[in-house]
């Protein structure tokens, strides 16, 4: 009888350790906005030391697998329109549930823009971009990463930008797990070369329709087109957690590129330092890919 309540003494031991293991394996909180306390949809959140991370739900929920974290590491949260927040891991361990207040940013660029709503602009508009070539083909971006292009300003006169238009195709490919993607549209200026600060700090969220063009108008937007031209990126989000999943897999519907004589492509993820990507065409070497995209401009008379 001792022997049998030892041993079931020892199974219930084991049982929660191993249940308090789990739970030190990953980090859960909500990110939400400081004033209002909404949950912030779509919010990024990754270890600074490494690109594993995940993005809220709707609600602004997060879980956060850490098993292999260092103890230097730190969780960075990041929200377009909002001042990012770095939390050390450590901290963040000693708490059940993390409630992350992000604190937003004043947009000056968005209200020079409102407040100079009388400015004359032209009756006509022209599309710029990276549109002109034949040739297109499927990339699946995985969750999480962003692939921002350059669009130059021909003209380099200011401007003001009335609509976007890109490209997606559905592919599933053998051997590989196939997750729904949405993306998320951001605009930034050009500083030295790289994508800088953002023009706009709108939360434009794409849910696929099955279409392969997409087409979103921007007047409401008040995002104006710099004399330097501007970067557009194209962010990968997971509508749903898929964190469990461990094998490969391909995000669908796939950004639809096409190729460019120039460097124009750069790529981060959640928020992180930018790259420049310098990979080549597969049809023509000697052209560099790029993101399909052409952008409707209204400039000023």
């Amino acid at each position: 009888m001792k022997l049998y309540a030892f041993m079931f003494a020892m199974v219930c031991w084991l049982f929660s350790v191993s249940t308090a293991s789990l739970a030190a394996q990953s980090l859960e909180g909500y990110i939400v906005d400081s004033l209002t306390e909404k949950g912030l949809p779509y919010a990024n959140v990754s270890l600074n030391l490494t690109n594993k991370g995940t993005s809220t739900s709707e609600e602004g929920h997060f879980l956060l697998s850490i098993a292999t974290y260092t103890p230097q590491d730190s969780l960075v949260i990041s929200f377009i329109g909002y001042q990012p927040q770095t939390i050390a891991v450590s901290d963040a361990m000693q708490q059940t549930e993390l409630l992350v207040k992000l604190q937003p940013e004043v947009s000056v660029l968005d209200e020079v823009v409102v407040t100079n709503s009388a400015i004359a602009y032209s009756a006509g508009t022209e599309n710029l971009g990276v549109h002109h070539k034949k040739t297109a083909y499927p990339m699946s971006v995985p969750f999480g990463y962003e692939v921002a292009t350059l669009i130059d300003n021909p003209q380099h006169k200011a401007g003001r930008l009335e609509a976007i238009q890109f490209k997606l195709k559905e592919k599933e490919k053998e051997g590989y797990t196939i997750f729904k993607a949405y993306f998320r549209l951001s605009f930034y200026e050009v500083n030295n070369g790289f994508p800088g600060t953002y023009l706009s700090s709108a939360n434009i969220i794409i849910v696929p329709d099955g279409s392969n063009t997409v087409k979103i108008p921007l007047e409401a937007y008040h995002i104006r087109f710099p004399e330097t031209g501007l970067f557009v990126g194209i962010e990968t989000i997971a509508p749903e957690d898929h964190s469990e999943h461990k094998g490969m897999y391909l995000t669908t519907p796939n950004i639809l590129f096409t190729h460019t004589d120039t460097q124009r492509y750069f790529k981060r993820y959640r928020g992180k330092e930018w790259t420049q990507q310098q990979s080549k065409s597969v049809f023509k070497p000697k052209l560099y890919n790029v993101p399909y995209m052409k952008l409707k401009v209204r400039y000023r008379k």
